[in-house]
């Protein structure tokens, strides 16, 4: 694998993490260019989302950390997914919130299309890991091993399966976005996503820790996300799809 790709460590992780973040901002701007909203709406959703980005990721670091010092390790500068997407989600809510009246755009439409583009995003971010080796799954004999930088075994290369998987997700909501206008698209996100995730930390090797038995920590995190897209399928359909259709009639 190629983990300095830029000269320096964890490079190639930080590039597909940037390149991923790039693209998810392109993909929001076109959609909200299809709803035809002007530039300047489009200019207020890339800054909300830019605040919701920094602070994902230092929850993100947070997160991770908090990992690190429940297994008596010190501080280390790495990102766990589930804290910057808890992070990512509160801070653009936060920022949305507080400055709601300079922001001209419906939060409903923001909720459409966020799920693919945290997915593309996020399919892209794997690759990083796939070239940095970290994430990395068991060790394997069957001809899809890989042997990853600075290791001696083959190991399944469970960043690049969930890679794939993500660019599948994040092709149906998006298109789900463009073509049918479903707005409900972050229910199917968390509860697809939560489900491929519990069953591929099976196959994974690094060192996560466990809080429940077998269980390690992201696995914790997916059992709490399956449980809160059923309410939020409510949520979303009483307070923003309802509203929506009563503000149109």
């Amino acid at each position: 694998m190629i983990p300095e790709i830029l000269g320096f460590e964890d490079s190639s992780y930080l590039l597909m993490m940037i390149i991923g973040i790039f693209v998810a901002f392109v993909v929001a701007a076109l959609y909200f260019k299809k709803l035809k909203y002007n530039k300047n709406n489009i200019i207020d959703l890339l800054i909300c989302s830019s605040f919701a980005v920094a602070i994902g990721v230092i929850f993100a670091i947070l997160f991770e950390n908090l990992y690190e010092i429940g297994s008596g390790h010190g501080f280390v500068f790495k990102l766990t997914f589930f804290g910057g997407l808890a992070g990512g989600v509160l801070g653009f809510i936060l920022v949305y919130v507080i400055a709601r009246k300079h922001m001209s755009f419906k939060f409903i439409d923001v909720l459409t299309i966020a799920p693919g583009c945290i997915a593309i995003a996020h399919a892209i971010g794997r690759i990083g890991c796939f070239l940095s080796g970290c994430c990395y799954g068991a060790v394997t004999t069957e001809w899809y091993g890989v042997t990853f930088y600075g290791d001696t075994v083959k190991r399944i290369p469970t960043q690049l399966f969930e890679s794939i998987f993500l660019f599948i997700l994040a092709a149906l909501l998006i298109y789900l976005a463009f073509k049918k206008e479903f707005k409900y698209n972050f229910v199917i996100y968390l509860g697809a996503y939560s489900i491929f995730r519990f069953l591929i930390e099976f196959l994974r090797d690094d060192e996560r820790g466990h809080f429940v038995g077998a269980l390690s920590p992201s696995q914790i995190w997916c059992i709490v996300l399956f449980v809160l897209a059923v309410p939020l399928f409510f949520i979303v359909k009483k307070f923003l799809v309802e509203k929506k259709t009563d503000e149109q009639e």
